[in-house]
């Protein structure tokens, strides 16, 4: 995919929300704040997908833009697989 095809956050909209995911084998920490400094969620979750889009989802309804910052070193570009309108990774965890 080249640079200019991939999906950016809005620039005339903030982000609504940032969440902080610390990725774990068995569960990954969560925390979300608000661009304030207001935590909007902080809890463990499973490791599995459907909750993340749950968190996700939820979030967003009650937010809006969701901002996901991932702490995975070892596999970096995984994370990307769950990109949905009005969510975005930060770099550098999503590769060109």
């Amino acid at each position: 995919m080249r640079p200019k095809d991939r999906e950016k956050p809005p620039r005339r909209r903030a982000i609504d929300v940032y969440l902080g995911l610390d990725v774990g084998k068995g569960e990954h920490h969560t925390t979300a704040v608000t661009p304030a400094g207001k935590k909007a969620f902080d809890k463990r979750l499973p490791n599995t997908e459907p909750k993340l889009r749950e968190l996700f989802a939820k979030l967003q309804t009650k937010h809006g833009s969701v901002l996901v910052v991932v702490d995975q070193p070892a596999s970096p570009g995984e994370p990307c697989r769950w990109r949905s309108p009005g969510i975005w990774a930060a770099p550098p965890t999503c590769p060109a």
